[in-house]
């Protein structure tokens, strides 16, 4: 017996929203429908019960990323009740079907059941040695289904997968051409495109109009084209035409499932950052750019783009390739990642962690430090300058696994707040030493940071060593100059609007970031919690007591706010001059931040006032300002 068509029997008797209804169990037990379907009738009457069946009549039957949705009803289903996956996807179809929803097979999404155990592979050089890529065989990638579930969208569907406004697309572009001939620009020829965030135009000049007249008119044009929300690149890097790039009235973030590459990239560990203005994804490989850097103002999306940045890593690359290490003192929501821990987490103390705290961020990082000591020794006994290299060689049977030589995975260090951990006393020259250090043993360091980065404990020379720059809408230029080398941050304009410094082309790049859904990381948590469970990768935990809250001790230039240097201070004070962090500068060395905590030290001594903008120094001698710390 079709139960599909029967429930479809039954909908067009009562309507759908008997979908929603414990109703409709009984009416198909009346009919004898479930009399052998026991544990489906069971299922049917929890999802209903639980508001699924509901969520699915408000789904629309043509979108693409109803079968995620779907999964993701499945996943949830699961872990609340330990129902058989296989039975839930039984009566998940039923219903889709009923209603009319496309959807491809659940399975190709869902890995079902627990795959055979890894059947290990031996390498027989001149050592004997465990092959890694034992695990490719039964170890399915989560972008081959999420590629499956839902077509590439960009240029013709919007990131909901319904059709866009080809006629606003039009009029978008009739007011470029008009804006144009306005300045007298005339055009040989104009490739249109779109985003779900924006359109791109592609202009070929005629050949009578020089491409220096669009550089010098370029900001008056885009200002005519709309005053907000409008860019000209001019000229597009390495061709003679121009681009164009105009923000939507109703901008919307790009699916997940459109920036993720059709197959797993090889030889790299690239990771996906959005959507370009010509609707083709960006990515950045770390193996090749070392380090990167997101800046942005509060709420502008940086935590949104770490999350794309991890979960399109996890979507691509196999637990053996690399491992997260992830720093959390704000409380972002890095704890999602719990459920892939045994699998991409790096272990450290007594089980896998998220340093959340200030203690765990110590013991993690100190034990990461040590890690890449240990990785350059072994390193340097082989004569291997890289990490590629190394894997290379222990691969093809030539290393002693006795003397401490296995595969080697990346280690990708996620770090939300890179503030919170530079202001701790004592962490700025591990972290100064993983910069400069690390990327070549396989140590990548992705971190996010307010807007103001020139004043947080960020010296030039470990700015410099994030070489990939990732910058969303930022106040000034200064801001924006600090971490893209331009101006152009000041530009952005909606949520999730970004530029990237990409190193290997010394081009800045825009793109649109994609919102990681719930239903795409529960999708993508359930799915690897499934497969088999590999090696751990341990590293060293360092036992430190610190303080749940570290005072801010600043040590960049090798000075600590304490109370000889602030009797330095003071002394420097007393002798004339005014009082601002520029004559501390001038005269102790130091960082206009270090300067600017050390007055703010004395003004809560009672050592210095500050009124109307203008500091002044209270105390008249050294003994003095002593008696008042």
């Amino acid at each position: 017996m079709n139960i599909q068509i029967e429930i479809q029997k039954i909908i067009s008797n009562y309507g759908r929203d008997i979908i929603k209804e414990r109703r409709l169990v009984y009416i198909l037990s009346d009919y004898g429908i479930l009399k052998d379907l026991r544990a489906e009738r069971r299922i049917l009457l929890d999802i209903i019960d639980e508001g699924y069946a509901e969520q699915m009549i408000m789904l629309q039957p043509d979108r693409q990323d109803n079968s995620l949705k779907i999964c993701s009803f499945i996943s949830e289903v699961h872990q609340k009740t330990g129902y058989q996956v296989q039975k839930l996807i039984t009566v998940f179809k039923w219903l889709s079907d009923s209603l009319g929803i496309v959807t491809i097979p659940f399975e190709s999404i869902l890995h079902v059941e627990q795959e055979a155990p890894i059947k290990e592979i031996v390498i027989k050089g001149k050592y004997k040695v465990k092959d890694p890529r034992a695990i490719d065989k039964v170890y399915k990638l989560p972008v081959d289904s999420i590629s499956n579930s839902s077509s590439n969208t960009t240029g013709v569907k919007d990131s909901k997968g319904m059709i866009m406004d080809r006629a606003a697309a039009k009029a978008a572009e009739e007011h470029i051409k008009y804006v144009l001939s306005e300045f007298k620009v005339d055009t040989a020829d104009i490739d249109f495109s779109e985003t779900p965030s924006m359109y791109y135009a592609v202009i070929t000049l005629a050949s009578n109009i020089r491409i220096t007249k669009l550089i010098y008119l370029k900001d008056t044009i885009a200002e005519a084209i709309s005053p907000t929300g409008c860019r000209i690149i001019a000229p597009i890097p390495g061709t003679n035409k121009i681009g164009i790039e105009l923000i939507k009235e109703q901008p919307m973030a790009p699916s997940f499932q459109s920036i993720l590459p059709q197959e797993k990239p090889k030889d790299s560990l690239c990771c996906s950052l959005g959507l370009m203005a010509d609707g083709s994804p960006l990515s950045i490989d770390l193996s090749k750019a070392g380090h990167a850097l997101i800046g942005g103002q509060p709420t502008s999306g940086k935590t949104n783009s770490l999350n794309t940045i991890i979960y399109s890593l996890i979507s691509c690359y196999f637990p053996y390739e690399f491992k997260l290490a992830l720093f959390d003192l704000k409380g972002a929501g890095l704890n999602i990642y719990e459920g892939i821990q045994k699998n991409y987490l790096v272990e450290f103390g007594e089980s896998y962690k998220i340093a959340d705290t200030t203690a765990s961020a110590g013991q993690l990082l100190f034990g990461l430090a040590e890690e890449l000591t240990l990785r350059k020794s072994l390193f340097l006994k082989v004569s291997c300058n890289n990490i590629d290299e190394y894997n290379k060689l222990y691969l093809s049977g030539d290393l002693d696994p006795s003397e401490g030589h296995s595969f080697t995975p990346r280690i990708i260090i996620i770090i939300d707040e890179l503030s919170d951990i530079m202001e701790l006393s004592n962490y700025q020259s591990t972290m100064k030493y993983i910069l400069s250090e690390g990327a070549q043993y396989g140590f990548h360091i992705v971190a996010s940071t307010r807007h103001n980065i020139r004043r947080n404990m960020l010296t030039e020379e470990m700015k410099k060593a994030f070489q990939a720059r990732i910058s969303f809408k930022l106040e000034s230029s200064i801001e924006s100059k600090s971490v893209l080398g331009s101006s152009d941050a000041v530009g952005l304009y909606t949520i999730g609007d970004a530029l990237f410094y990409d190193p290997t082309t010394a081009s800045i790049k825009h793109f649109s970031t994609p919102y990681v859904d719930k239903n795409t990381k529960d999708l993508i948590t359930q799915y690897i919690s499934t497969h088999p469970i590999i090696d751990s990768y341990k590293i060293k935990a360092h036992s430190i007591d610190l303080p749940e809250k570290q005072p801010k001790l600043h040590s960049i230039s090798g000075i600590d706010i304490d109370t000889n240097t602030i009797i330095q201070a003071v002394s420097i004070l007393l002798q004339g001059g005014k009082c601002n962090e520029a004559t501390l500068q001038k005269a102790m060395s130091c960082t206009f931040n270090i300067a600017h905590q050390i007055l703010l030290k004395l003004d809560e001594s009672g050592i210095t006032k500050k009124e109307k903008n203008v500091r002044t120094l209270i105390v008249k001698d050294l003994a003095e300002a002593e008696s008042k710390m």
